[in-house]
């Protein structure tokens, strides 16, 4: 049965989810004529929203709460697993921040998504110590992939 704890940090996945889909646009600038540009924005800035949870608890900046890193480990687990998914059709746009070499070497772009999602699933969110050690790893693999095939620098900042 559900706590009342449960139904907070459930309503507050939710929300911050839906920010990231409202900040993928605010983000943006100019709205985007591709839904599925869009699409793949939103997925990304959902990804940032649960990193920058996950990152504010582990400097401390946070207090940190096992269920709610947990919720945030999930939902980064099923982003980095869609990632090949939203990024499969090459469509461009000028707000878009892909590169076109992302599709020209699909083969290892799709092999960093799929790093992304194994260092979303090691992430160990029992503890603040467990979350300190595994969440560098997640944020490296993000980097790696950014720096690369994303035309903007990364502005995620961890501390």
């Amino acid at each position: 049965m559900a706590t009342p704890r449960k139904f907070i940090l459930i309503g507050l996945v939710s929300f911050s989810s839906l920010l990231g889909l409202v900040g993928a646009q605010l983000d943006a600038g100019p709205r985007f004529s591709d839904k599925h540009v869009f699409k793949r924005a939103a997925l990304m800035n959902i990804q940032k929203t649960s990193l920058d949870t996950l990152s504010s608890m582990s400097s401390g900046r946070i207090v940190f709460d096992a269920e709610l890193a947990t919720l945030q480990r999930k939902i980064l687990m099923r982003a980095t697993r869609s990632i090949p998914k939203h990024f499969r059709r090459q469509r461009m746009e000028p707000n878009s921040n892909a590169r076109e070499i992302l599709w020209q070497q699909w083969p290892k772009f799709k092999a960093r998504a799929q790093i992304a999602n194994q260092m979303a699933k090691r992430l160990d969110t029992r503890s603040i110590t467990g979350l300190r050690s595994s969440l560098p790893d997640l944020i490296s693999a993000c980097h790696a992939c950014h720096s690369e095939y994303r035309r903007k620098p990364n502005s995620f900042i961890t501390h």
